[in-house]
């Protein structure tokens, strides 16, 4: 009986192991996608607007967590699909730190002059 058991829950396991990595990895691509998505579309009314030869100096996307994750990854896909865009370099800055105050805090105190934009993510 306790074999049966074993089995059974190991099954159980791998079910919800296997129904997790789909899940995240389902994530990831959905975000990546509307990342993307978003990052052509604020760049497209950029050039349209009075300020069209925005920008002249580099961009800096400042993203709030350790590099290596998913938001690390999205971010530099992001950047480098806005360097194409804009024709102007975009550099991506983690700064890690403060449940992500230490990066949010550094674009709050920016010069409100749209170079230096900051990525976080919804997690609850």
């Amino acid at each position: 009986m306790e074999a049966i058991w074993r089995l059974g829950s190991r099954k159980l396991w791998q079910t919800n192991v296997k129904k997790r990595l789909d899940f995240a990895q389902r994530k990831v691509r959905f975000s990546i996608s509307l990342f993307a998505g978003s990052g052509t579309a604020w760049a497209q009314p950029m050039k349209k607007d009075a300020a069209a030869n925005f920008p002249i100096r580099p961009v800096r996307l400042i993203v709030p967590v350790p590099p290596g994750g998913s938001s690390d990854a999205s971010a530099r896909i992001l950047g480098q699909k806005l360097t194409e865009s804009f024709g102007q370099q975009v550099i991506v800055d983690n700064r890690a730190g403060a449940a992500e105050i230490i990066g949010t805090d550094i674009v709050a105190k920016a010069n409100p002059d749209g170079y230096s934009v900051v990525l976080v993510s919804l997690r609850y």
